[in-house]
């Protein structure tokens, strides 16, 4: 049975794993000759995003002076941003185990 993909990405899952799935989609659609122009696609991406990628998503598309966006903008743009909160995620639970290992007395 093949796998079906959801196009909606999860609130906890990776802007990487959920840009793979996008892309094999959007691979599969191709190998059946639905090709998706760059706008489509870029459409597509931003609306799959999860609702906290919002506020991001709503920046982005106001922000283009020429009136469409291109695919790899977009979807660099969101990696980025993905990495930038993951590494704030790790450090925030480094700095968390840092405060606790301040409250331990040395015996």
């Amino acid at each position: 049975m093949k796998k079906l993909y959801n196009l909606k990405m999860k609130e906890d899952a990776s802007v990487v794993e959920h840009s793979n799935a996008f892309n094999i989609i959007t691979n599969q659609l191709s190998s059946v000759k639905i090709i998706l122009d760059d706008e489509i696609r870029t459409i597509l991406l931003m609306c799959s995003m999860s609702d906290s990628w919002e506020n991001l998503i709503v920046a982005m598309s106001t922000s283009t002076t020429t009136g469409s966006l291109k695919f790899d903008d977009v979807s660099s743009s969101l990696m980025n941003e993905g990495l930038r909160h993951k590494s704030i995620t790790e450090n925030q639970g480094g700095e968390a185990l840092a405060l606790a290992d301040r409250g331990k007395r040395m015996d």
